[in-house]
């Protein structure tokens, strides 16, 4: 083939990947279900409006490369819109980035599907390696729709990145084995060094590129140390590292602190991921989903091949080590998921490539043989591309999410309260007061005395999400609070409408309305006692003042009420309970309570803007014009993004005719929040203003 016609069809493959990968990309927004933490955490990057651009992530749980390369997007698109008049500052911007986060997302993820087009090139060249141009274009072509190379290119994460550059490395590694020059072990030390800034597994090539240099060195009969060329690719690998992830070294501390976390998250599994150590969970479920059970028994027939052709043997040697490493390091842990093992992909679409060659390589025919390579390479891809198709099929349908929201917005009264499960809908707080049922991956039994029926007796509602309950309920005896609890709640609530996983994309969400026979008993009944022995847990102290908040909203203020004291009873030096005491009884206009309880609050934490805020409209509704001016100052030192606060701030000072202070204060908030729902009425303040004079210094 020439080398334009092999450019051509690999270009062909590329674009028919990103294609696959693009279709139906806006799944479930403006909802963004997904974690999408290089995307959060680039917004994160541009601060606050009005304050710098920071880099450091604070957040080591994955290293940074994809935090960076979302950033880079961001910037580059900040530039865009610029130049387009789209927006006028980086204040705006940034307030863009808040307000429009299901774009953000959209963006970034047709990132992640031009990273999991682009697997395809190096794919290509791992084949092409190992057993010529068939081998290489039949794993560009499987690569191209494979179910969990397609499924983690459609949602933002780290893996896609990872699995790009890894297949980078094992081409390299390949290279390494095959010639051994020195440009051979720098490029693999850079793709490690990538592979590692987007996930801290890409550190396990390093043993493709230790067994690829051994192979090389047996087979050439070379003697001595020879370590110069291994040593320069782990010095590159380790620059690039740092390079991509700089914050590692410059906060040892808190990389440590993360790094050990996550460590231990892998080790002891979390919530639905508990039985144990993953290998047989790879090989019996998460393998045969993500690749299909065709596509395993084709891989392991192509890497026998590989290995039955001497030619090709030692050349698949460092990618059959890194798989055997991975997958024992993958299945030493407890936790697990399909996109673990996506680093092996590469290697899957290369092995049957290898196995394709392999067998047409005895056609005697050029022509029958190209024929013969096609037939086969189609037979591969059937499976395969049957499963991804669906995959995107499914995530065309409606989101089980947002079709509960929609039934909830249609059906629910505004004012009546709400608890709502995690992984369940996206609901507006300020037409219902909601409750989020508490729940914790890592150590699920955190939260076990929340899950007392009677604590919902008077909630109107509550919406469950199997992505929780399904959890609990796989092991009723681990989590008996739970499977009670769910048991029980027949007996106060029933069943109104139900949004199935198998109809819907998302989980199945079930909304349940209150009995009019509600036999779950009252908060009054519970005894003293449970308070008490729940006494200095601060994370149920700030659940149950979340509870009585919501009471206190939607009207049950006696319940809610002693909710909120019991609280500050549990746990006195709890400040979000002091504060959320403090704002309920404000909202009943009892205001010498709600100051007790806010200066308490402040007394436990005197920077907590919050409660500073809290405090300046607490002294700006008793007529306190100097106190509140002094809080809302203090407020914004620590929490200049709370926009109500720069209008109340303007609002006092003209109220003290101090007019210049509250041109300024309403010129920054301009400045910092130019897509404000108050920006016009605050424009609209600052052209009276200028109309009047200086006011009191």
């Amino acid at each position: 083939m020439s080398p334009r016609a092999r450019v051509l069809l690999l270009l062909v493959l590329v674009l028919g990947a990103l294609a696959l990968r693009g279709a139906r990309l806006e799944w479930g927004l403006p909802e963004v279900h997904e974690e999408a933490t290089p995307v959060r955490e680039a917004v994160e990057f541009w601060g606050e409006p009005g304050g710098s651009i920071d880099l450091d992530p604070g957040f080591f749980r994955y290293p940074s490369l994809t935090f960076y390369l979302q950033f880079s997007v961001q910037a580059a698109w900040y530039f865009g819109k610029s130049l387009a008049g789209q927006v006028e500052s980086l204040n705006d911007f940034r307030q863009f980035l808040a307000e429009d986060f299901g774009t953000v997302v959209l963006v970034a993820r047709w990132v992640q599907a031009i990273l999991g087009a682009l697997l395809v090139i190096p794919v290509f060249v791992l084949g092409r390696r190992l057993a010529g141009d068939t081998a290489g274009f039949v794993a560009a072509a499987v690569i191209a729709v494979l179910p969990v190379a397609v499924a983690e290119s459609r949602v933002v994460g780290p893996d896609a990145a990872l699995a790009l550059f890894a297949a980078c490395a094992l081409a390299a590694a390949t290279g390494v084995a095959r010639r051994g020059a020195r440009s051979d072990y720098l490029w693999t030390g850079l793709w490690i060094g990538l592979a590692t800034g987007a996930k801290y597994p890409g550190a396990l090539l390093a043993i493709a590129l230790l067994a690829a240099h051994l192979v090389h060195r047996r087979r050439t009969g070379e003697r001595g140390p020879a370590l110069l060329p291994l040593g320069e690719a782990v010095l590159v690998a380790g620059a690039v590292f740092v390079l991509t992830s700089p914050f590692v070294v410059l906060r040892p501390t808190a990389f440590l602190a993360d790094f050990r976390f996550e460590r231990a998250h892998m080790m002891a599994g979390h919530l639905g991921r508990e039985e144990g150590r993953a290998f047989l969970w790879y090989l019996g479920s998460a393998l045969p989903r993500a690749w299909t059970v065709a596509g395993i028994v084709l891989a392991g027939l192509g890497l026998v091949a590989a290995f039955l052709r001497r030619e090709v043997r030692y050349r698949a040697i460092p990618g059959a080590v890194f798989a055997a490493v991975l997958l024992a390091v993958l299945g030493s842990w407890t936790m697990a998921a399909d996109r673990y093992a996506l680093p092996l992909a590469p290697l899957a679409a290369a092995w049957i490539g290898v196995l394709v060659a392999s067998v047409t390589a005895r056609v005697p025919v050029p022509r029958a043989r190209a024929a013969a390579a096609a037939a086969l390479a189609a037979l591969c891809l059937v499976l395969p591309l049957r499963a991804s198709i669906l995959h995107v099929e499914r995530d065309g349908r409606e989101d089980s999410r947002a079709a509960a929201a929609a039934w909830i917005a249609e059906h629910v009264p505004a004012g009546d309260t709400i608890l709502l499960e995690r992984y369940g809908p996206t609901l507006d707080p300020g037409r219902n007061p909601i409750l989020n049922l508490p729940f914790h991956g890592v150590e699920p039994h955190l939260y076990d005395p929340a899950y007392s029926p009677v604590l919902y007796s008077t909630f109107d509602w509550i919406v469950l999400s199997s992505g929780v309950h399904d959890r609990y309920l796989a092991h009723p005896r681990e989590y008996p609070a739970q499977a009670q609890f769910y048991a029980s709640l027949g007996r106060g609530f029933h069943e109104v409408a139900r949004f199935d996983a198998g109809t819907y994309a998302g989980p199945t969400i079930l909304v349940l309305a209150r009995r009019d026979d509600s036999d779950l008993g009252t908060l009054e009944n519970i005894p003293v006692r449970f308070f008490d022995e729940l006494a200095g847990r601060t994370e149920l102290a700030e659940y149950l003042s979340q509870l009585g908040t919501v009471l206190v909203r939607g009207g049950d203020e006696e319940r809610g009420f002693l909710m909120l004291r019991r609280a500050t009873e549990m746990d006195p030096a709890c400040v979000s309970a002091w504060g959320n005491l403090g704002a309920m009884e404000l909202r009943r206009g009892r205001f010498e309570a709600a100051l007790t309880a806010f200066s308490r609050a402040r007394d436990l934490a005197p920077e907590d803007g919050q409660i500073q805020y809290n405090l300046a409209i607490l002294h700006q509704r008793d007529g306190e014009r100097t106190q509140a001016i002094d809080a809302y100052q203090r407020a914004l030192l620590t929490r200049p993004d709370i926009e109500p606060a720069w209008t109340g701030l303007a609002r006092v000072l003209v109220e003290e005719e101090r007019y210049a202070d509250a041109r300024r204060v309403l010129r920054e908030f301009l400045d910092r929040f130019p897509r404000a729902a108050q920006a016009e009425a605050a424009r609209t303040a600052l052209d009276e203003l200028s109309r009047l004079g200086p006011g009191r210094p």
